[in-house]
């Protein structure tokens, strides 16, 4: 589980807190997090997608310097009353 933070192209943004992040080999997805700030504020958000960095790099992240941004092209992405 984790927080996240989403920055809209129109300088809004919209932050999410506990939402669920399973990474695999080629795909993402976040479940389950409301909207706790800004934008969509009390939705609940839903993302798949397919990743541009591969599991074993955010793993060696993790252990040598800590995963500051995870880079991803979206193939489905929902807020709202899901």
């Amino acid at each position: 589980y984790g927080k996240m933070q989403i920055s809209w192209n129109d300088g809004t943004q919209s932050v999410i807190s506990q939402a669920s992040f399973r990474a695999e080999a080629f795909t993402a997805s976040i479940d389950g997090g409301g909207v706790s700030e800004g934008m969509f504020m009390g939705d609940t958000i839903h993302m798949n997608g397919r990743t541009t960095i591969s599991a074993i790099e955010i793993g060696a992240q993790c252990i040598t310097s800590g995963v500051s941004t995870y880079a991803l092209g979206i193939d489905s992405f929902i807020i709202g009353s899901i």
